[in-house]
């Protein structure tokens, strides 16, 4: 499958595909962390991502899959998480771009990212947030405004 069509795909869709072993979870997290990689510096959407973390529970995923095991209803599905709320231990945790807290590392995994694994989600990083979540748009001191993807003259809006 190419990386345009697997792009195009819904989290559904993925998911009944890697159920079905017909993609496995390692080519979804490695196709989403490419698109960041290719996306990201016109847009500045994802201000952390954990390549050898994802690619760890998306191998992890595929022991599971191959033993049988239940792997959830989005089983191979690459995510990403707010930096408000959405971080692992050891992420950074700048709570929307708090320069504050540039250095501050997450010692718990917050109840999204959880939440998203346990379904069988795989969470390959943390977008750019309004400072605190408390803005419309998405521009902080932190990490500067992120752009809209279709338009990189706007901004995607905020919490």
């Amino acid at each position: 499958m190419s990386i345009s069509e697997l792009s195009q795909m819904s989290a559904a869709q993925i998911a009944r595909a890697v159920k079905a072993k017909e993609l496995s979870p390692v080519e979804t997290v490695d196709n989403a962390l490419r698109e960041v990689e290719r996306r990201n510096p016109a847009i500045n959407a994802v201000v952390f991502s954990d390549p050898e973390g994802a690619l760890a529970e998306a191998k992890e995923l595929e022991r599971k899959i191959l033993a049988g095991e239940d792997v959830g209803v989005l089983a191979g599905v690459p995510t990403l998480m707010k930096d408000l709320f959405g971080e692992k231990i050891g992420w950074p945790a700048t709570m929307g771009g708090l320069s504050a807290l540039k250095d501050s590392r997450s010692s718990s995994s917050g109840i999204f990212p959880q939440s998203m694994e346990r379904a069988g989600g795989i969470v390959i990083g943390a977008t750019d947030s309004p400072l605190l979540g408390f803005r419309g748009v998405t521009d902080n001191r932190l990490f500067g405004p992120t752009r809209n993807p279709f338009n990189t003259e706007y901004n995607p809006g905020g919490s």
